[in-house]
C-alpha cells in the first residue's frame, strides 16, 4: 500500500495501549495517544508521511465531491460527524455501542445544538457516516427512513470488516485510498464523534486539532471533536479493552450477562 502514499512513506500508529487507566475509580483521568507519539513532533510527521500521492490526491478529491451534497443542500455547521469503528475492534480492544445508541445520542445533539435551524423544510441536516463494518452500513439503511437526518456515505466503499493490515491482502491499496477519503469525508462535518480507543480515530483527531477541517475558521464555525469516553452522558461511554475503572467493569459484567441470555 505505500504505492499510495507519497515518497513510499509509511507509518506505524501502535496500538494504543498507553490508555491505560491504572486507578480503579471512573473520575480517573485518561490520556488517548498511540505509541507514545502524541507530540508537535507526531504531528508534523503525521502531516507529512499520510500525503497522498498527487494522482490519488485528485482521486479521492472527486471521490468526496461525488458523495457530498450539493452546497445548496449541504451546511457543515449542522453537520454531524460519525466514524464508526466496528468489527474487529469490539471483540476485546473497546466495548462498542449498538446503531441505535448512536442514532439516539445525534438526536440528542440535533436538540441540543439545533441543527435544524435554517433548514429548509425540504432539507435534513447531515450525517456523514464512514465505517469499515459492513454492519453498521446495513443498521443505517434500516434506520435511514425514520431518521431526522439524511446519511452521507461513501457506498463504494470496500468495508473490509477489519482494522488489521495483515487481512488486507490484494486490497490493501483500495483500503488505503477508501481510508483517506474517509478522514477526508469527516473533514466536513462540524461535530466529530469519535471512539477514542480506535487509533484511527485519534489520527482524524489530529488531523482536525492541526486545522484540516474545511468547515470553518471562525470560533462559531470550529470543528468540535469529541472523545466519546468523555461524554457528559455515562450511556455513551465506550471502554478501551485496557481500562480499568469501577464503571467500565460494571458494563463488561452487564454485557456479558446480557450475552449468557441470549
Amino acid at each position: 500500500a505505500t504505492a499510495i502514499l507519497h515518497d513510499n512513506a509509511t507509518i506505524a500508529y501502535g496500538n494504543n495501549n498507553n490508555n491505560n487507566n491504572s486507578t480503579n475509580s471512573s473520575a480517573a483521568v485518561t490520556e488517548y495517544v498511540y505509541s507514545n507519539r502524541y507530540t508537535k513532533t507526531a504531528h508534523a510527521a503525521l502531516m507529512y508521511l499520510m500525503r497522498p500521492h498527487p494522482k490519488h490526491q485528485e482521486s479521492t478529491d472527486r471521490m468526496v465531491d461525488s458523495v457530498l451534497p450539493s452546497p445548496s443542500d449541504f451546511n457543515p455547521a449542522t453537520t454531524i460527524g460519525l466514524p464508526i469503528r466496528g468489527s474487529d475492534k469490539c471483540r476485546s480492544e473497546s466495548i462498542c455501542l449498538e446503531f441505535p445508541t448512536y442514532m439516539k445520542l445525534v438526536e440528542e445533539m440535533h436538540q441540543e445544538h439545533d441543527l435544524g435551524a435554517g433548514q429548509s423544510n425540504s432539507s435534513k441536516p447531515h450525517i456523514v457516516l464512514t465505517t469499515e463494518d459492513p454492519n453498521i452500513m446495513t443498521a443505517m439503511k434500516s434506520y435511514s427512513n425514520k431518521s431526522s437526518f439524511d446519511f452521507i456515505v461513501n457506498h463504494r466503499d470496500i468495508q473490509q470488516g477489519s482494522g488489521a493490515p495483515r487481512s488486507f491482502q490484494d486490497n490493501a491499496d483500495n483500503i488505503l485510498l477508501d481510508s483517506i477519503i474517509a478522514l477526508k469525508l469527516q473533514f466536513r462535518a462540524k461535530y466529530v464523534l469519535g471512539n477514542c480507543c480506535s487509533n484511527f480515530h485519534l489520527l482524524l483527531f489530529d488531523f482536525l486539532q492541526e486545522g484540516c477541517s474545511t468547515v470553518g475558521a471562525t470560533q462559531e464555525q470550529q470543528v468540535q471533536p469529541m472523545c466519546l469516553q468523555e461524554h457528559p452522558n455515562p450511556e455513551y461511554h465506550i471502554c478501551c479493552g485496557w481500562t480499568k475503572s469501577d464503571e467500565c467493569d460494571a458494563i463488561r459484567d452487564r454485557q456479558a450477562a446480557e450475552r449468557q441470555q441470549q
